[in-house]
């Protein structure tokens, strides 16, 4: 309860406290007093000023321990010490070595639902390290996660998200395992129904880690998943419009699906994401477009938005230093291709920034600035006042 209070008591205690006695107590013969313990112990790990001590002072064999033998309670405390101490590479591996993935496992699986959200949060850390993937596959965590973002309580349908996506960040087996049982169907569920920013944070990431795989993206694609993505380009929060902006980056990588996006209704969100105030923002929709817009039909609908091309003309501005020029000269090279764009491309004056950037070398400046005649009426100009 002392810890509880105030964070600031969590430090004292980290600094004067006696930790490694603490630890003991995780092994205590009476219940009550392990419940305590692991209580203290669980809050403690939540600091980033307490992990290392508690790393150095090896919490991680008695936690497991009590994973497998403590209560009802302490074992959801447990696994709640766990997840705040396995941020910590070394705490990770540590964690694995001692057998710890089984029991966790075990818990996502048969554990009390508090228990399974703290499991699952421990294999999300976890499932961030490459070597230790393998195992978390071996121990048929994959279908467990899956069937958490199911049916488990929000948070733990939120951590089990974010340890698919960790688990999809790696080798290509992963993801097709994954997509095999089960996971693009129940992460597109999930992003339906989840109403927390957070959550469809975890799903789109987890779905466009698996999209890496062509074998996925195309499953995705049959799916609805453009569909979807098009909804959150229009209703999402920024950081989440953000995502899908660079979910459709990682998916439109053919003809057929940029079409698709297209008709999905994903043009006008993205150009109006090009006012955005963060350059990051701005920049994901430019890369977004300069592959969509390779499209006749989306160019058509891109010409539709009277500001688009103004705002892609604007960020070619050299002194605007913190957004990269490749994403917008590749989306204007694109429109360079219809008439209609060109004319507007060079009324909204392309021309001057292009040249500059142009003589500093930038790629791709030159050859926009040729498509869309801006160097052509140059001559002329000089050619007619000679």
């Amino acid at each position: 309860e002392y810890l509880k209070q105030d964070n600031d008591r969590v430090v004292l205690v980290a600094e004067e406290g006696d930790i490694p006695y603490l630890i003991h107590l995780l092994d205590s013969g009476l219940p009550i007093i392990r419940e305590k313990a692991v209580d203290a112990v669980s809050i403690l790990a939540q600091s980033d000023f307490c992990r290392q001590s508690l790393t150095i002072e090896n919490a991680h064999a008695p936690l497991i321990r009590l994973l497998e033998t403590g209560t009802p309670v302490a074992k959801e405390k447990a696994a709640e010490a766990l997840r705040g101490i396995t941020y910590s590479r070394e705490s990770a591996y540590a964690v694995a070595a001692l057998g710890g993935i089984a029991s966790l496992v075990d818990i996502c699986k048969k554990g009390t639902p508090a228990a399974q959200a703290m499991a699952a949060g421990t294999l999300r850390n976890l499932a961030t390290n490459e070597e230790i993937r393998r195992r978390l596959a071996e121990e048929n965590a994959i279908p467990i996660l899956i069937n958490l973002v199911t049916s488990g309580t929000l948070l733990a349908q939120e951590f089990a998200a974010e340890a698919l996506q960790n688990l999809a960040a790696g080798d290509e087996r992963f993801k097709l395992v994954i997509a095999r049982q089960g996971g693009l169907q129940c992460l597109m569920r999930y992003l339906n129904r989840v109403a927390s920013s957070k959550g469809q944070e975890a799903a789109i990431k987890a779905l466009r880690n698996l999209a890496d795989s062509a074998v996925n993206a195309k499953a995705l694609v049959s799916a609805g998943y453009l569909s979807q993505l098009a909804i959150i380009l229009n209703t999402g929060t920024s950081t989440v419009q953000e995502l899908a902006a660079t979910a459709i980056c990682h998916l439109s990588c053919s003809l057929d699906v940029r079409k698709a996006l297209g008709e999905a209704g994903c043009i006008p969100p993205l150009t109006r994401m090009l006012e955005a105030k963060n350059s990051t923002q701005q920049e994901t929709a430019a890369q977004a477009l300069s592959s969509l817009l390779l499209h006749n039909s989306n160019r058509k609908e891109f010409y539709k938005e009277e500001k688009g091309i103004s705002h892609l003309v604007q960020m070619l501005d050299p002194r605007n230093q913190n957004i990269s020029k490749s994403f917008p000269i590749s989306a204007l090279l694109a429109l360079s291709a219809s008439n209609n764009c060109r004319k507007r491309i060079l009324s909204a004056g392309a021309r001057q920034h292009l040249e500059k950037l142009a003589e500093m070398d930038v790629a791709g400046a030159k050859k926009t600035l040729d498509k869309i005649g801006g160097n052509r009426l140059r001559n002329i100009f000089h050619r007619y006042i000679s």
